[in-house]
């Protein structure tokens, strides 16, 4: 086996009421036992993430109000060492918003992933469930 090339990025920006953060990996690996160079499975070439989040203080009756969009982007890989079945790549979208209130004693959280419901497949195979909504209530001590 051997690794050709490996690299990870990551990054991340703020100013007042914004934040961004990237990360990105790619590494080539490749099985030469017998001389196929062929990738090994369940091993994408590059995977990445990026997430861009905004706030506001003080809105309406609001302690904190946010909102964030991000997406997760997986490069097609294989699920056998003979490469003949193919893992497709996938990107999926993410929406979601926050308010903090009551003395930011209450954290409300509306989130949607996987939005234009593109499913996909795991690392193995198996399929990934498509779009999913969350509803998460937080109590801050």
């Amino acid at each position: 086996k051997d690794a050709t090339f490996f690299t990870r990025y990551r990054s991340k920006f703020v100013i007042v009421g914004i934040a961004a953060v990237a990360v990105f990996a790619m590494i080539s690996i490749t099985d030469r036992t017998f001389r196929t160079n062929l990738a090994l499975p369940l091993r994408p070439s590059w995977t990445g993430y990026a997430r861009l989040e905004a706030h506001e203080e003080r809105v309406l009756f609001l302690d904190r109000l946010s909102g964030f969009a991000d997406v997760e982007g997986v490069s097609a890989s294989t699920a056998d060492p003979a490469a003949l079945i193919e893992i497709p790549s996938r990107v999926r979208v993410g929406l979601g918003v926050g308010a903090r209130m009551l003395g930011e004693s209450l954290q409300l959280d509306l989130r949607v992933t996987d939005l234009f419901d593109a499913r996909g497949y795991d690392s193995l195979g198996l399929p990934l469930p498509g779009r999913a909504f969350f509803i998460e209530l937080t109590l801050v001590p």
